[in-house]
């Protein structure tokens, strides 16, 4: 089992959430890994746009899953760009979508690496 930063995955948390039914998970963080790219990416797109609205419903969308499989550092950075677009106070979203999107690809690197 390899060693795996909780703030990147929670294992523990992830386990709770599906009553500890590892297969479950497993199955949970390929689909994650499936749609990471694209809702990412979407949330990238809105940023480059500069479309409040369009970065509060894609960072909403990838905040979500990301806290359903235990992902904290992508959750946290989704919820920080979701409520500032959300109440027009988000500041350096190009700067919080680059730190996003290393954190989705760390969370990617780790789900694949947890469930092999």
């Amino acid at each position: 089992m390899p060693d795996i930063d909780v703030e990147v995955f929670d294992v523990e948390q992830a386990l709770r959430a599906v009553d500890h039914d590892r297969e479950l998970l497993c199955e949970l963080c390929e689909l994650y890994n499936e749609d990471a790219g694209e809702m990412l990416d979407a949330v990238l797109a809105a940023i480059r746009t500069a479309d409040l609205d369009a970065i509060a419903r894609a960072a909403h969308t990838l905040k979500g899953a990301s806290a359903t499989i235990g992902a904290r550092e992508v959750t946290e950075l989704s919820k920080i760009l979701e409520e500032g677009a959300r109440t027009g106070t988000l500041e350096d979203a190009p700067g919080v979508g680059a730190r996003l999107e290393a954190a989705t690809n760390r969370l990617v690197a780790a789900l694949r690496d947890w469930s092999a």
